[in-house]
């Protein structure tokens, strides 16, 4: 549909521009649809006609006009709809042109919607149309008969558009006796927090993966249970990010480990079952088994030998002296530099309170303090917005070219020292947690935005 597209608009270009309505014997309203109609497209576009089930893939709709054509006003007729599938719409904000040469030819190119689609069993499924209302100006030409009649050179009128609609064909997944868990090429990662505590007392088990695909699909892993030890999925958070076209995402799960009796245990491997879609076959993701260590309350971890206990003081002593030696060289340089670089914790941060506060102190989060009390995705919408606009500003970085590693290692390219790099990623894991958190206060935005406030406040040092 396109290159017919391209060709009626090369055959119609110049009746667009040269001559558009110059002759009288023509309708004028039928010559007006013709050359709406050839030269707007709504254009849809998938990341993969051939997916397998449970595998996400990208629908994108764009609009193509000609530049001279003048558009005022857009309305949805119809949203596209999609047979079989999970849907997840993305919102875009708001709508950009950029120019793009089609034949030698210019044009604008809006990006409109963008959806994530998850077929949900094999066989053929729909990619719906897109339907909309243009409320247009054509350019008459000067010369024209009917330049009399629109003195603005302008004939106003409304156009109905669609996309085009397309098929996926939809492949089965290869049989396996488990059930399959994701599909996409992900990795893993695991920490724990400690590996000895008192009765009662929690461990916590942070699984974190993360990989090119989708992972917003629900699922539990199986802990296997273990007499005299509780387990909880203590919260389960993900996101997604796409970049060049290309879908990203990260599954978290924070799992509580607690037990009322003193004693070893020993966790089993915790495994998840995926499909790749690149490779065309399972693998599993597991995490490594591992020890803990529960104590009766008056007990203490036992140091095995005479000798141990000498090795850790002198390691202990060395770690010390290089600890010391490091912040040494710190503070010298930064008297030198005459910069004050300060650290700072979320946790122990105490803002001020908004209640009694008229404005923010930094232009970039004004619209953010002003949502503070309203809608909570406003809020994180603004604030997001304006730590975006920021650096774009001050350091030069388009949050829509980077992830969040790579701005990571621009600013430290660009002079900013490794603590406030790691403030960066501190800040989006604090927004995700006041985003996902079903306990949310008005405490935790105070404290949040006033974070954000001082990290940009402190960053200008580097510019």
């Amino acid at each position: 549909m396109l290159y017919n597209f391209i060709v009626v608009v090369l055959l119609l270009s110049q009746l667009l521009f040269l001559d558009l309505f110059a002759q009288t014997d023509i309708n004028l309203e039928q010559a007006a649809l013709e050359v709406a109609k050839n030269n707007i497209l709504l254009e849809a576009t998938a990341t993969n006609l051939r997916p397998y089930e449970k595998e996400a893939i990208l629908v994108n709709y764009y609009l193509v006009v000609n530049p001279e054509i003048l558009i005022q006003d857009i309305k949805l007729i119809k949203a596209p709809t999609f047979s079989f599938c999970k849907t997840k719409e993305i919102d875009l904000g708001e709508l950009k042109y950029i120019d793009t040469l089609i034949e030698n030819i210019l044009f604008k190119k809006a990006h409109l919607n963008s959806y994530i689609i998850i077929p949900q069993k094999p066989g053929e499924s729909k990619i719906g149309k897109l339907e909309m209302k243009f409320y247009l100006k054509l350019p008459i030409n000067k010369n024209s008969d009917y330049s009399d009649i629109y003195k603005n050179n302008y004939y106003e009128m409304v156009y109905n558009a669609c996309s085009e609609e397309k098929i996926l064909h939809v492949m089965k997944l290869p049989l396996h006796k488990e059930k399959c868990n994701f599909v996409g090429d992900f990795d893993i990662d695991f920490s724990i927090s400690k590996i000895t505590a008192k009765k009662n007392e929690n461990i916590l088990l942070n699984i974190t993966i993360s990989g090119a695909g989708y992972l917003g699909e629900s699922f539990t892993p199986i802990i296997e249970k273990t007499d005299g030890l509780k387990t909880n999925i203590y919260k389960t958070r993900d996101t997604f990010d796409i970049t060049s076209n290309t879908l990203t995402s990260w599954k978290n799960y924070e799992v509580d480990l607690i037990s009322t009796i003193s004693g070893d245990f020993f966790i089993n491997p915790i495994e998840f079952l995926c499909f790749s879609p690149t490779n065309k076959k399972y693998y599993k993701l597991k995490t490594d088994g591992f020890s803990i260590f529960y104590l009766e309350e008056s007990e203490v971890a036992p140091t095995k030998n005479h000798s141990e206990k000498l090795i850790n003081i002198i390691l202990f002593i060395i770690i010390a002296v290089i600890v010391l030696l490091t912040f040494l060289i710190f503070f010298y340089i930064k008297n030198k530099n005459q910069i004050n670089k300060k650290n700072f914790n979320f946790n122990n941060f105490n803002s001020s309170n908004p209640k009694n506060t008229t404005k923010s102190n930094n232009k970039y989060l004004a619209d953010a303090f002003n949502n503070i009390n309203g809608d909570l995705d406003i809020f994180l919408k603004k604030l997001v917005s304006g730590i975006d606009d920021f650096l774009e500003n001050n350091f030069e970085i388009k949050k829509n070219d980077f992830n969040t590693e790579e701005i990571y290692n621009l600013l430290l390219q660009k002079g900013v020292d490794e603590i406030h790099v790691q403030n960066y990623k501190i800040m989006y894991q604090k927004i995700d947690e006041v985003r996902f958190s079903p306990k949310q206060t008005f405490v935790d935005r105070e404290k949040l935005f006033f974070f954000v406030e001082r990290f940009l406040d402190e960053l200008k040092y580097f510019n």
